[in-house]
């Protein structure tokens, strides 16, 4: 379904932050590599959830949106 959505992104690996920057996740935090594809669909997911640009919430806001959002878009 993801790579239907975004197929400019399909088949495109990119490294997705397991713990987001924007959420307070340390830029050289975990990664995985997933297709590009899910990774919009995961990043839609968190945006959704917290919006950018209004900074980190708290670290236990932060897990709580993560268990969230990898309930719906696990990660490989």
């Amino acid at each position: 379904d993801a790579q239907a959505s975004y197929p400019n992104l399909a088949g495109k690996m990119q490294d997705h932050h397991i713990w987001p920057k924007y959420l307070g996740g340390a830029s050289d935090g975990g990664t995985s590599a997933i297709d590009g594809a899910y990774h919009q669909c995961i990043t839609n997911a968190f945006r959704a959830a917290w919006s950018y640009g209004q900074g980190a919430p708290p670290a236990e806001v932060a897990k709580q949106i993560m268990e969230h959002v990898y309930s719906q878009f696990p990660l490989p």
